[in-house]
């Protein structure tokens, strides 16, 4: 199926054996020195892990007695009520989903397991409007076609990410699998007031399970294709009658699936390790303080294990015998990427129902370090290659009160507080052990303040207003240089300041169905992309912010066994901020820059039907028209004769946005048949359609149509607490990138996952 995604990709790979990889024992530099980077064996990391496992599916199966319909009671009081209406937190409060004049996609975590998702990267799969690409380890999504390709140091995504309310900003830690999930709610279009931190495209807000008075637990096994094993699991109980803990783990590892013909050994494996624990203080009905830590360590350089597409490399005219694999799961680069990155964290949560309303403060701090090696030239031949590192350090501090709804005014004001201090260090050389022919160590600093208040008037039974805003004050400072032991060479601040508005009026038609009407705005704070060519600065200046004012119109339904909802918007997007690749000297660096302004419309439409007591569907689709309005000054690439672009600066006006399908569909079932009192039959299916979009603002590399289906097939015993079935993923096997990317060396892409299938076992009380 891979002919379909990119112009002369055939067959998929005939992979060799297992048994043929090698470990590379690679070293590598880390933030302080050099850091062992090889393996351990894949062998034994599994055997342990499968230990790991069996022990926790003993201790589970053990404790199984306790009983599970109270459990599972409890969990649907969390996401639903009476109605069959989702309750959502979109406007820092709980509420109906059908009450909120925002489009969103909640999404529970019993659907994001039957889904066949992994990991975060895939929650596009199950949500329309909305696609999660990488550049490098830096995992960006775009919702609308509102999005980023800047991977510079202290740069933020369009769309924010938040877990249990932390904001979360290296775009490096983004990628993760969450063994305790409970729900997410995908947030579309500006977030400027509630969720203001650079949220121009949306939010994507995660919410883990808090710690449970009642002892549960769960645990699940899986092994498919390429050799990939996960573990997950979850237990949570009371410690007093005040003081409950959950723990929770993921642990996976895979052998890879791109074969790399010069190194003999497999690429894009992903190996990752996560831990979290949450401790619940409850010392009355009116207080609760939630204390979470969280460690992962996670390996995965799919977005590294680059080739060029259809052969067009700089290169190829000087080597005309260069070998250049057609076949798109075969590589040929001479250095062994390296993606990797380790987390840490904690958050503090406390709220406080004063009885007219709630206090919350969250306090939140992480660091993360990212180390990445990668073949520049994407070739055998021993050009180029980088070695770099992003450590990064974050605190957050936010305070939000709420009133509890008992009038026809009410309202939810907070403060935030950020600081990030981020580091680039990057080494390039020809060969990763020959001498340096460039260097950059890069430092900024991040501080924003920000004050907002929203206020919601009833003025008749039916009719509600929403009016709010943010103020946001931030300023960035960098200090950069480009020689080993010099002076600073770049040493500047900036600072921003932004009112971003929302109105909204909601109407109430009946009381299952709304229709509702919002104007919104949303900021981006400039940045810096320090690159430096032989100690001399390539970009000194900052972009400028950039900022979208939205229109939006919606309906919005649910009743027990239907739910819908439709929205229209339109986006005036302006002061667009790009990233490019070039090279100068014969050195990759990248440049940012803002690509003046756009106009984005489109439409929304999601359906959830429960057609029997076995039986239900769910539906999405969205159109997106996304176009550069007035983009004169762009910087395009066109293929020379003998391989590699030509760069230059031509006019992308009315040319289509980068990563903007104009359709994205999804369609999916969940079927669930009893056999008899001890045994049902579960099967689960979901199937997602994206239209295609090009890659680059000249509209000449495109990802063509693809459509991703997941299954999965499970004998559910007795009362639901185990199951045993088999899953697969892309099982019509298309070609997708998952990175690409232009530049004067050529065209380069990264593909995504192919066909796999696995089996699975699962248990919980």
């Amino acid at each position: 199926m891979w002919n379909k995604a990119w112009g002369r990709c055939l067959d998929p790979p005939r992979f060799a054996s297992s048994s043929t990889r090698k470990s590379s024992g690679r070293k590598g530099i880390g933030t302080i020195g050099r850091e062992d980077m090889a393996r351990d064996s894949i062998h034994g990391r599994i055997a342990a892990r499968a230990l790991l496992g069996v022990s926790l599916f003993t201790v589970t199966s053990a404790a199984h007695a306790q009983e599970t319909a109270t459990q599972t009671a409890k969990a649907a009081d969390v996401t639903a009520d009476d109605s069959g209406d989702i309750i959502v937190t979109a406007q820092r409060r709980q509420e109906r989903l059908t009450d909120v004049p925002i489009s969103i996609t909640a999404i529970t975590g019993d659907q994001i397991a039957a889904a066949g998702i992994s990991n975060s990267n895939d929650i596009g799969l199950i949500t329309p409007g909305l696609y999660i690409p990488q550049t490098g380890q830096n995992v960006q999504p775009t919702i609308r076609g509102i999005g980023t390709t800047i991977s510079a140091v202290g740069a933020d995504a369009n769309v924010a990410l938040y877990i249990d309310g932390v904001y979360q900003s290296a775009q490096t830690s983004n990628s993760f699998a969450l063994p305790d999930l409970d729900r997410i709610e995908v947030l579309k279009g500006p977030q400027g007031t509630l969720f203001g931190r650079n949220a121009t495209g949306g939010a994507i807000v995660i919410h883990t399970r808090e710690p449970s008075f009642t002892p549960t637990g769960s645990l699940s096994l899986s092994y498919g294709s390429f050799n990939e094993f996960m573990a997950r699991g979850y237990v949570s109980g009371p410690i007093t009658d005040k003081l409950a803990a959950s723990l929770s783990f993921v642990s996976t590892h895979d052998r890879g699936y791109t074969w790399n013909a010069t190194r003999n050994e497999w690429n894009s494996e992903t190996d990752e390790d996560t831990i979290r624990w949450r401790i619940l203080w409850e010392p009355t009905s009116e207080l609760k303080v939630i204390l979470t830590g969280q460690y992962s360590d996670r390996a995965s350089n799919l977005a590294q294990s680059i080739k060029p597409l259809d052969g067009n490399v700089n290169v190829r005219g000087t080597h005309p015998d260069l070998y250049l694999p057609t076949d798109p799961k075969i590589i040929v680069i001479n250095e062994a990427p390296v993606a990797k990155v380790e987390s840490k964290g904690g958050s503090l949560d406390v709220e406080w129902n004063t009885g007219g309303g709630t206090l919350t403060s969250t306090t939140a701090y992480s660091k993360d370090v990212p180390y990445q090696i990668f073949d520049t030239d994407y070739t055998s031949l021993s050009n180029s290659v980088q070695e770099f590192t992003t450590p990064s350090e974050t605190f957050t501090q936010e305070f939000t009160y709420a009133s509890d709804l008992s009038g026809p005014i009410n309202f939810v004001v907070g403060g935030f507080y950020f600081d990030n201090k981020a580091q680039l260090i990057r080494w390039s050389r020809r060969q990763l052990d020959g001498p340096l022919t460039a260097f950059l160590d890069a430092r900024t600093k991040t501080t924003s303040l920000a004050a907002f208040g929203e206020l919601y008037v009833d003025l008749t039974d039916r009719l509600r207003v929403i009016g709010g805003i943010r103020y946001t004050n931030e300023k960035k400072s960098i200090d950069a240089t480009g020689i080993l032991d010099g002076p600073d060479t770049l040493v500047t601040d900036d600072k921003w300041n932004s009112f971003t508005p929302r109105a909204s009026i909601l109407y109430e038609i009946t009381p299952s169905t709304n229709v509702y009407a919002t104007f919104s705005q949303g900021f981006k704070a400039g940045a810096y992309n320090p690159s430096f060519i032989a100690g001399v600065p390539v970009q000194t200046d900052s972009v400028d912010p950039e900022k979208v004012t939205a229109y939006e119109i919606g309906l919005k339904h649910s009743d027990p066994k239907l739910r819908f909802g439709l929205s229209a918007f339109y986006y005036d997007y302006s002061d667009i901020q790009v990233q490019i690749l070039t090279s100068i000297g014969g050195v990759n660096t990248t440049v940012i820059q803002n690509a003046a302004d756009a106009t984005v419309y489109g439409g929304d439409a999601e359906l959830s039907y429960r057609v029997s007591d076995v039986f239900s569907l769910q539906a999405g689709l969205a159109y997106t028209h996304g176009r550069y309005d007035n983009f004169e000054d762009a910087v395009l690439t066109e293929p020379l004769p003998n391989g590699g672009n030509r760069q230059f600066v031509g006019d992308a006006s009315g040319n289509k946005m980068i990563r903007t399908a104009p359709f994205t569909t999804n369609i999916g079932f969940n079927f669930n048949h009893p056999v008899n009192d001890d045994l049902s039959v579960e099967v689960n299916s979901v199937a997602s359609y994206n239209s295609g979009f090009y890659m680059d603002p000249g509209n000449r590399v495109k990802q063509n149509a693809f459509t991703l289906i997941n299954m999965s097939a499970s004998l559910v015993f007795g009362d639901g607490g185990y199951k045993l079935g088999v899953w697969a993923r892309n099982l019509l096997d298309e070609g997708y990138n998952i990175y690409a990317a232009q530049s004067t060396t050529g065209d380069n892409i990264a593909y995504g996952r192919p066909r796999s299938i696995g089996v699975q076992a699962s248990a919980r009380f």
